[in-house]
């Protein structure tokens, strides 16, 4: 059973004036304790900022907006949350209650609020909601801004800065693209004929946290702040049904908007109510429903590049597609850019094909199948012969890789980049066709020189793939362009860039051989995404070092309870080999029966070997 580490101590909130500005600040202490004893404590202060005309609605006779914000981190982290100010005593009910105890039983730290109660503060009359103006806030607005009962009916829209304008926005400008979406809400909300209330924090810069693995309650901490305005706050959906399968189980793993219905419910009080809005309702038919709309005809934003659309990234070209394929698309045109998308379907229609069968796709490809769209149909065809050559290759089977490779080199020669990539690795490695180190470069630079084209018309999604394309060719002349695109990436902390950083500097690619500096590197890319545990751990163990041994054997053990499968499959190779423990080939296999059972590819031959190594000595 793990024990927590430290406190979380809220020391002292109050409010500054500040030119026509209201600034809420908090003081918190983090304590933590050493191996020896040692106590060591970092004071934090986190602001968080509304027009001086909301100034009377901030709550800073109670700290129940922080222990909303602080208390994932506490059961992520290791902390009790504590409190020189005391808690609404119906919040206080709700989190120690309701919240605490099946939120620290699937994952993490067995936190505790150790915090004293007093009376709810809150009880205002206003009604509220985010109008970030992507689809699910715009949906919300649409739904609620004349809804029946006046009870409900939205009277204020808000747009906060507590996270989502981070490292995604770094190539375009993290503060040039939180001033236009400011606009463009500003914009919308005189359209729409409410209030907006623009806020700022500086809670992502003081937490350091994940926003896509937090954000519900950064938004949360954002709707506490303002309590004493609120009677209710709908909070948009993301789309995800969070009802129907509702689960917990390795929380601290996926985003929180698969358990709003558990946060929205302990976080809502007596004095305040917060709502899912429209929990089980698509982000596909809340793109359909909004098709009609002349607000979002000429304010929807859901773009991960800018504060405007891009139309390439994602996002834009998920919405783009939606609104096509109900034939909705032309009343868009002033937002999105259609000779773009025009130009280019057969990315788009691939791109669809490669996500067919995700929840939010698939009605999109059923709605291109039925309207017999030409691009579509062709589309499909050569994806169609090219996944039956990804079956054949995975088999081994080298008769079917040549009847495919037949099949799927027309294709090739007429152009096609994801056609061309598979002949030149036929060639390459002499599987379903003689060896030809010519011709696979001569099908690669098909490919390579599409990547680049697409780069240049803007698709930046493509610098991953064009990079990918020139490691697999294994040529040194395209180190330096490997680089090159991988910098901005890099700038703007991108994962898989940073990830590829890392396996230069682990195969000396590019940068000097160091195992030192690519372990760095794929520490930082775990960091922000477990999905690298694989590639991170397998270097910590083929490094040589005592120290990296240790740092696996704790990744492995911490990712175990959170049920990351590949954990176990590492902690039977620690085992096995005596990595950082004494070799004990009971405990491998302990740990390898546990990684076959959750299916990890290369485990039952190890786990065979062990069984055999173990029998041997018997």
């Amino acid at each position: 059973m793990k024990s927590v580490l430290g406190d979380i101590t809220i020391r002292e909130i109050w409010k500054e004036e500040n030119g026509g500005v209201s600034d809420l600040k908090c003081r918190i202490d983090i304590s933590d304790t050493g191996e020896d004893g040692a106590v060591t404590v970092e004071t934090k202060v986190i602001r968080f900022s509304v027009p001086s005309e909301y100034s009377d609605y901030l709550l800073t006779e109670r700290c129940d907006a922080y222990v909303v914000l602080l208390i994932r981190y506490a059961v992520s982290n290791g902390y009790n949350i504590r409190s020189d100010i005391p808690i609404s005593n119906d919040l206080y009910y709700n989190l120690k209650e309701q919240f605490l105890p099946p939120f620290t039983k699937n994952d993490g730290y067995p936190a505790d609020i150790i915090i004293e109660t007093a009376s709810s503060v809150g009880g205002g009359e206003a009604v509220g909601t985010g109008l970030s103006c992507g689809v699910d806030s715009l949906f919300t607005v649409m739904r609620l801004r004349d809804y029946p009962d006046p009870e409900f009916r939205l009277t204020h829209l808000c747009i906060n800065n507590v996270g989502a304008f981070n490292g995604i926005y770094r190539m375009e400008g993290i503060d040039k693209v939180r001033k236009g979406m400011y606009a463009n809400a500003r914009a919308a909300s005189e359209e729409i004929g409410l209030p907006l209330i623009e806020t700022d924090s500086d809670v992502d810069e003081v937490l350091h946290q994940n926003h896509y693995l937090t954000h519900s309650y950064t938004s949360s901490f954002a709707i506490f702040c303002l309590k004493k305005l609120w009677k209710y706050y709908f909070y948009a959906s993301s789309g995800v049904d969070c009802i129907t399968e509702f689960s917990i189980r390795g929380h601290l793993m996926f985003p929180p908007s698969k358990y709003e219905l558990l946060t929205v419910n302990c976080f809502s009080t007596s004095s305040m109510r917060i709502y899912i809005d429209a929990p089980t309702v698509a982000r596909y038919d809340k793109t359909v429903a909004l098709a009609d709309y002349p607000i979002a005809q000429r304010h929807l934003v859901s773009c991960t590049s800018s504060y405007e659309n891009c139309s390439r990234c994602d996002k834009c070209m998920r919405n783009i597609m939606a609104l096509d394929s109900v034939g909705k698309l032309e009343p868009f045109s002033g937002i999105y850019d259609l000779d773009l998308y025009h130009n280019f379907k057969y990315r788009y229609m691939w791109y669809l094909y490669s996500r067919k069968d995700d929840h939010y796709f698939q009605p999109v490809f059923e709605n291109f199948r039925a309207n017999g769209d030409e691009e579509f149909l062709r589309t499909g065809q050569i994806f169609d012969s090219l996944e039956e050559f990804d079956s054949a290759w995975k088999s081994g089977n080298k008769e079917w890789v040549a009847e495919c490779f037949e099949r799927i080199k027309g294709y090739a020669d007429e152009g096609d980049m994801h056609a061309a990539s598979r002949i030149g690795r036929a060639y390459n490695y002499g599987v379903g066709v003689e060896q030809n180190r010519e011709e696979a470069q001569r099908y690669w630079a098909i490919t390579i020189d599409a990547l680049r084209q697409e780069i240049a018309d803007g698709f930046n999604t493509s610098r991953i793939k064009l990079f990918d394309m020139l490691w697999a060719t294994g040529e040194e002349k395209y180190y330096p362009e490997m680089i090159d695109l991988i910098t901005p990436l890099l700038e703007a902390e991108d994962m898989s860039a940073i990830a590829r950083r890392g396996r230069m500097s682990r195969d000396g690619r590019g940068y000097p051989k160091d195992v030192d500096d690519a372990i760095e590197w794929f520490r930082w890319a775990y960091r922000k995404d477990p999905v690298w545990l694989q590639e991170y751990c397998g270097l910590l163990l083929s490094s040589g070092k005592e120290e990296y041994y240790q740092e696996a054997k704790e990744v492995c053990l911490e990712r175990c309870d959170r049920s990351a499968r590949y954990a176990y499959g590492f902690l039977g190779r620690i085992y096995r080999d005596g990595k950082g423990v004494k070799r004990d080939l009971c405990e491998s296999a302990k740990w390898y029966a546990m990684a076959v059972e959750s299916k990890v590819e290369w485990a039952p031959i190890e786990y065979f070997d062990v069984l055999w190594t173990f029998n041997d000595r018997m």
